[in-house]
């Protein structure tokens, strides 16, 4: 639930994600998503259900590729 000082939250951005995330769910093809760890954190929380607030202990490392699987 922090807000940084003239920023976001998670919630916020999550929020601001979650028709980018309906998207992605019915999407058919591959999809590439470039993003700052905040975003990619919760998009890989929001594939694994995990709840938002263990979103910020979500270990993201810079410079590498994730796939995920939706099988």
């Amino acid at each position: 639930e922090y807000r940084y000082p003239d920023g976001e939250s998670y919630i916020d951005v999550k929020e601001r994600l979650s028709q980018i995330l309906i998207k992605i769910v019915g999407c058919r093809d591959n999809v590439l998503i470039v993003g700052h760890v905040a975003v990619v954190r919760i998009i890989m929380a929001y594939f694994e259900d995990r709840p938002i607030a263990s979103i910020p202990d979500l270990e993201v490392k810079m410079h590498t590729v994730y796939e995920l699987d939706p099988t």
